[in-house]
């Protein structure tokens, strides 16, 4: 996370519940809130995602898989290809339901 990046208080307390909440969960991701101003006007539009940013891996899954490496699949990130090795080792990622991280202050201008 950057410096710009905030979240709400006990954040880390939720994602641990959410990884947590089953065995076949392996990773939880936050939602990110931004603001994006495509038009050049002053119109700010908040857009949520899933983040990338902000994870949280079960040490149980990192000792079977291992770190992240190279994506052996050409065009995918190594974040997609570290979701898809979980995946295949029968673990599952979840949206942390009660975190949401913004990622530029909180700025809409």
């Amino acid at each position: 996370m950057t410096e710009k990046t905030i979240v709400k208080p006990h954040w880390l307390t939720d994602m641990l519940e959410d990884v947590y909440l089953a065995d076949q969960i392996g990773i939880a991701r936050p939602t990110s809130t931004a603001y994006v101003n495509e038009s050049g006007l002053n119109k700010w539009q908040r857009i949520e995602q899933i983040s990338n940013e902000c994870i949280l891996m079960k040490r149980e899954l990192i000792v079977k898989i291992g770190y992240f490496q190279k994506p052996q699949t050409p065009g995918s990130g190594i974040f997609d290809d570290y979701c898809e090795r979980a995946r295949q080792a029968g673990y599952r990622w979840v949206k942390a339901g009660k975190v949401d991280i913004n990622r530029n202050g909180g700025r809409q201008s």
